[in-house]
């Protein structure tokens, strides 16, 4: 079965690596991020060991860091959509150009502004969790573990953030 490929920004980058999942992901899609996702997880580095575990991905090529050509697209998203930052904008653009249909954040006020300037299908990281769980790399109690994690770490557990997500497992249980 062919990888699945998907575009990438800071938050859910983050949060796959939080969850020690990230690794694993990278057995069954192929992780694309423009350079400004590059440029935030080196600024995040140096607080942050999970940026610095992305980072590392990403410097060893297991992440792929692409060039978004127009830059002057990226730039009016962030503009206009406030709830969209550059990160998240070039995330956008680059599955544009490169003809990438699935685009994964964790950044849940620009989700839904995300999901109304793109064609692209956003999701948030779970949606990689449960794909592990669905091409057998995973079994659901780890996934429901992974993802607590998560909620916990990045303090989403009373958030409205925490049910969207948590609904992409539980679809599972059905």
């Amino acid at each position: 079965m062919p990888k699945r490929i998907l575009v990438a920004d800071t938050s859910a980058l983050l949060s796959l690596s939080i969850g020690a999942i990230l690794e694993r992901a990278l057995q069954i899609v192929n992780i694309y991020v423009p350079h400004e996702v590059v440029s935030e997880l080196e600024s995040h580095s140096r607080l942050s060991q999970h940026a610095a575990d992305v980072l590392r991905l990403v410097r060893s090529g297991r992440i792929n860091s692409l060039t978004v050509e127009n830059t002057v697209r990226a730039e009016l998203l962030a503009a206009e959509n406030p709830q969209i930052d550059s990160g998240e904008a070039e995330a956008i653009v680059l599955a544009e150009e490169r003809d990438i249909d699935l685009i994964i954040t964790d950044d849940f006020v620009a989700f839904p502004q995300m999901r109304k300037v793109t064609q692209a299908r956003v999701h948030l990281s779970p949606y990689v969790i449960a794909a592990l769980v669905v091409t057998g790399k995973l079994e659901l109690e780890e996934a429901e573990t992974c993802f607590d994690k998560i909620a916990r770490h990045r303090g989403w557990l009373d958030a409205a953030l925490y049910k969207h997500a948590r609904a992409y497992l539980v679809a599972l249980k059905s």
